[in-house]
C-alpha cells in the first residue's frame, strides 16, 4: 500500500507545470528554425513565379501552412499516435540485425522508454506553431497590402 502511495505522489510531481517548458532557449532555437523554412518556402515560391507580388503572398502562405501542418503533426506524434508502426519497424530491424531477437516486447514497453523524452519535449509544437502563425500574419498584411494597391489601380 506505502508503495502504490509513492508511485502516486511520483505521478503528481510529473505534472507540474512550469512557464520554463515552454519559454527556454530549446524552443526557441526550433522557433527561429521553423520561421527560417518558411521563409526559404516563400522565396523558393517566389522564385519560381517570377516574384510578383501575389505569388510572394501565396509563398508566404504556402510557407505558413506547412509550418503549422509541421507543428501539429509534432503534436500528433509527441502523443504516441504512431508507437504501433514505431514499435513493428524497430522490432522488424532488430530481427534482421540482432540474431533474430525483438527490440521492444510491445507497445506498453516503447511507451514507457519513450516516455521521458516525450515529457520533455511536450511543448515543441507551440514553438512550431507559433512560427507559422507570425508568417501567417505575416501574410495576412502582405495581402492587405495588395489588396489596397490593387484597389488604388
Amino acid at each position: 500500500m506505502k508503495k502504490l502511495r509513492n508511485e502516486e505522489k511520483v505521478v503528481k510531481q510529473k505534472k507540474k507545470f512550469s512557464i520554463y517548458e515552454i519559454f527556454n532557449l530549446k524552443n526557441l532555437i526550433i522557433f527561429l528554425i521553423s520561421l527560417f523554412v518558411g521563409l526559404v518556402i516563400s522565396v523558393v515560391y517566389g522564385i519560381i513565379r517570377a516574384f510578383e507580388f501575389i505569388y510572394v503572398v501565396d509563398g508566404f502562405f504556402l510557407g505558413s501552412c506547412v509550418v503549422i501542418f509541421v507543428g501539429l503533426f509534432d503534436l500528433i506524434l509527441n502523443q504516441g499516435t504512431f508507437d504501433v508502426v514505431a514499435v513493428g519497424f524497430s522490432n522488424l530491424y532488430a530481427v534482421t540485425k540482432k540474431n533474430g531477437t525483438k527490440k521492444y516486447d510491445g507497445i506498453y514497453e516503447y511507451a514507457e522508454t519513450k516516455r521521458a523524452k516525450r515529457q520533455e519535449s511536450r511543448f515543441r509544437f507551440l514553438a512550431i506553431v507559433g512560427a507559422g502563425i507570425v508568417l501567417l500574419i505575416v501574410t495576412f498584411i502582405l495581402y492587405l497590402i495588395f489588396n489596397a494597391s490593387v484597389q488604388v489601380k
